[in-house]
């Protein structure tokens, strides 16, 4: 399980009011993670029908959450972290 918990993302949309949206929380990391695992399927084509296996691409790439982080009980196995995904060998 990757964390979703109080996650914020701001990015560009060009038809709002100030040229941004705003998210946080589950519903808006989903895209995020779902478009982390479709770089990671064309970065490693061999993965593809292996969900389990990109799965673990995914977790064995995210980053450690401190103990001591408040909600570090929430956030299982780490920070998705993208560019180290696209970095281990599959």
């Amino acid at each position: 399980f990757l964390p979703c918990m109080y996650t914020w993302l701001i990015a560009p949309l060009g038809n709002s009011r100030d040229g941004w949206i705003y998210g946080a929380d589950v519903s808006f990391a989903t895209p995020v993670v779902s478009g982390a695992a479709a770089l990671a399927l064309e970065r490693y084509p061999q993965l593809k029908g292996r969900p389990q296996q990109l799965r673990n691409v995914l977790l064995r790439s995210a980053d450690a959450v401190a103990p001591q982080h408040p909600f570090a009980p929430y956030y299982g196995n780490g920070f998705l972290n993208i560019p180290a995904a696209l970095r281990l060998p599959a």
